[in-house]
């Protein structure tokens, strides 16, 4: 249900997904790594560090007190784009981006386009979002998953056909 009004479509998001890149990339270099963002980086023997055996890093990563994922993502981002402090925030700076988009979808899914823009604007103009979205940690990641869960549980209930994608996703 589109109002003749103010007729939203997709691609009006993509001036909040810029927005929230931009204000997000002015901070990437801002800060020094924290403690635990060194810690990580330490642990699982990132260059300038000395390498730690695989196993000793699995451990690691399995001792830590957050969800494994965000570490297993970043050893892969890490080995695509580097290990330099601007390449290993950018992972959460694009997880940012998405949950923007996903936010989108979800509020077009659960009411109408209008509502989907209206979230990813509170979303995308978020000081935390902003903020967060520059750590080398898994706060964005979580919000990131949390929205694609809601999402994929909403189009679960409540339609009739489901792709096969899409129930796997969930699970």
């Amino acid at each position: 249900m589109t109002s003749t009004r103010f007729p939203v479509r997709w691609w009006w998001v993509v001036p909040i997904l810029f927005l929230t890149s931009v204000l997000t990339t002015r901070h990437l270099l801002t800060d020094t790594y924290w403690f635990d963002e060194l810690q990580n980086l330490i642990k699982m023997g990132i260059d300038p560090y000395p390498p730690v055996a695989f196993g000793d890093m699995i451990t690691f990563i399995g001792e830590t007190r957050w969800v494994p994922a965000y570490n297993i993502v970043l050893l892969g981002w890490g080995d695509l784009a580097g290990w330099r402090t601007f390449a290993t925030r950018t992972l959460s700076l694009f997880m940012g981006v998405i949950s923007v988009a996903l936010m989108y979808r979800l509020g077009t899914v659960v009411h109408d386009q209008r509502a989907g823009f209206a979230s990813a604007v509170l979303l995308g103009a978020s000081v935390y979002l902003i903020h967060y979205s520059h750590e080398m940690r898994g706060y964005i990641q979580y919000l990131m998953l949390t929205i694609l869960s809601v999402y994929l549980y909403w189009k679960l209930v409540n339609q009739r056909h489901t792709s096969r994608r899409e129930q796997i996703a969930f699970v």
